[in-house]
């Protein structure tokens, strides 16, 4: 029956088409291995329910779909490499499947920062995040993992450095690929703590110094010395990386030194050196900012029979070397390109207010820049770490303290020049557009857009503005107007309730309140003329005797009301009177 069915395995047997949703019904199923097939499209949602599924192996398959959420905490082998699943990596995947052993998720289309609960998956053997897109830093943290065996993350876009804490006597890692990521800084001296790694591959990053000689001692990679003959004095360190200035084409051995006018900052370069001819390097500033584009008139620019000291924009020095370089608000539009960091003498570099996206090239720690200016474009990313201690950048670090927010504001932060002065910060933001050196935060979204999006943006914004406008001011005027209605209507009820006959008072609404209206018998004197029936007798203060104050009751009312005379007397027409009920 369906309950007995604990295990699917049926690896490489050319399966085609979806995973069948019946699968699901198997509610005992723990293990499918359905590794190397040709199945396609995502996971059924009945096969995300089994509750005590353990194992699920689709590897090199043609599945897609965002990360599969399985609802058993009993999964301790996952395992989705070489398919198209996409997405990001829940970042409490540590919650949700604390015994997980394997996790393999290389060779997707992944693209988030690396989640941070990865370093406390405690049980941990292999991770594989290998040939996805991943960004940010290693976690230092991952060196907690001390059942980690073997650690893929080669070929994202990992930047900062390499944590020391990976590497200590009692990890148990044999395989470590970090290589063709964007890590810089030098390499951990700590990594010959590892008793028993076998295979250290870091070429094709941005990492300087050398390698350290305890790592060159550990017969580290000896893939690469396949079929060559053993030779004490063969470099041990260039199974690790090439040494910089110099290349080929694997970042590893052979080494080929870098020729003339080429040069390579970098261990384990992949492929050609770099050029360092400062007209090259500006014509491929021009070539990557969409140069023909550029506002203000820049003929001068790529033109092979103009020195570079007359292009638009950019001053030498007496030597003839750039030493500034000046396009702000110029529409330049693409990627800054990383080779700006190889001019040697550059002192200033003003890039701001244009479209530019992409990453801070880490490379241009390497120039000599007293003065950065990025603010106000559509860059992204974090911010390279070692550009954030490069000294002088404006001002960066002349106190002891090194801030990345002094080279340009983090996303969700802004300051008027994209970047924080030495003794400011940048401005908290709300309004996260997750561009790097906002130049404003109200507005900051919009540069993700089109330009005339922007516009369109514009003419709803303000247009909204005068509606909201218009209508606050309907409903002031409308208030005015009827609290106005209100008042002439109490008023004219309250003289036609005194001036009516009767023995009762209304009130200001013309209802009958005689439980106000008890009176004391009182006998004013009143003069003998009779009382016009058709207007109100003409009263006042001296004419009208004044009661002694015990002739009245305290229970008397007291009404005020506004007499209006036939006359146009103004003396008569605003006259108010204390009257007292007259018999």
């Amino acid at each position: 029956s369906n309950a007995e069915i604990v295990s699917i395995e049926l690896p490489m047997i050319g399966i085609q088409g979806p995973l069948p949703s019946e699968i699901g019904e198997f509610s005992q199923l723990a293990i499918i291995n359905l590794y190397s097939n040709m199945l396609s499209g995502a996971v059924p949602m009945e096969v995300l329910y089994l509750p005590k599924l353990s194992v699920f192996n689709v590897g090199q398959n043609s599945m897609s779909g965002p990360f599969p959420f399985f609802t058993s905490a009993a999964l301790d082998y996952l395992d989705l490499n070489a398919n198209s699943f996409y997405g990001t990596v829940p970042t409490d995947i540590a919650e949700l499947y604390p015994n997980l052993v394997t996790l393999d998720l290389g060779n997707n289309t992944f693209a988030s920062t690396l989640p941070s609960g990865l370093t406390k998956l405690v049980n941990l053997g292999k991770l594989n995040l290998e040939f996805n897109y991943f960004i940010g830093t290693i976690p230092s943290a991952m060196g907690d993992l001390i059942d980690l065996r073997e650690l893929y993350m080669n070929d994202n876009n990992l930047l900062g450095l390499i944590p020391h804490s990976i590497a200590h006597s009692e990890s148990r890692l044999t395989k470590v690929y970090l290589q063709h990521n964007q890590l810089s800084g030098s390499i951990p001296e700590t990594l010959s703590e590892i008793p028993n790694l076998e295979d250290l591959f870091i070429d094709g990053n941005k990492l300087t110094g050398t390698v350290p000689l305890e790592l060159c001692h550990k017969d580290l990679n000896q893939i690469h010395f396949h079929g060559v003959p053993f030779s004490d004095s063969r470099d041990r360190c260039q199974s690790i990386a090439c040494p910089i200035n110099s290349k080929s084409e694997f970042g590893v051995f052979p080494c080929i030194p870098c020729g003339h006018e080429r040069f390579t900052p970098y261990l384990g370069r992949n492929g050609q050196c770099l050029v360092v001819h400062e007209k090259h390097i500006l014509d491929t500033l021009y070539q990557d900012t969409n140069g023909p584009d550029w506002l203000g008139g820049v003929e001068r620019w790529y033109n092979p029979n103009v020195p570079v000291c007359m292009y638009e924009g950019v001053e030498c020095n007496n030597d003839g070397h750039v030493v500034n370089i000046t396009l702000p608000a110029m529409e330049l539009h693409g990627t800054i390109p990383s080779k700006l960091g190889r001019l040697k003498h550059l002192r200033r570099l003003d890039l701001s207010n244009n479209a530019l996206y992409g990453e801070v090239p880490s490379d241009l720690r390497f120039s000599p820049l007293e003065e950065l200016n990025l603010g106000g474009n559509r860059l992204e990313g974090p911010l390279p770490p070692l550009l954030c201690e490069a000294a002088d950048i404006n001002g960066n670090g002349q106190d002891g303290d090194y801030r990345c927010d002094v080279i340009v504001c983090s996303a969700g932060s802004w300051h008027p020049f994209g970047r924080a002065e030495p003794g400011t910060s940048c401005f908290p933001c709300h309004s996260d557009s997750g561009m790097l050196g906002s130049t404003t935060c109200a507005v900051q979204n919009l540069f993700s857009m089109g330009r005339n999006a922007v516009q369109e943006t514009h003419v709803l914004y303000y247009a909204t503005i005068v509606i909201f406008a218009l209508g606050a001011l309907a409903v002031f005027l409308f208030s005015i107007v009827t609290v106005r209605a209100r008042r002439r209507n109490y008023n004219a009820t309250a003289f036609k309730s005194m001036a009516s006959d009767g023995d009762s008072f209304t009130d200001g609404y013309g209802n009958m309140r005689e439980e106000e209206l008890d009176v004391m018998s009182y006998n004013p004197p009143v003069s003998s003329a009779p009382l016009s029936t058709s207007s109100p007798p003409e009263m006042s203060v001296a004419s009208t005797p004044i009661p002694e104050p015990s002739a009245i009751s305290a229970s008397t009312v007291t009404r005020r009301s506004r007499e209006t005379s036939p006359t146009d007397d103004p003396d008569t027409q605003d006259l108010w009177l204390d009257v007292p009920k007259i018999a």
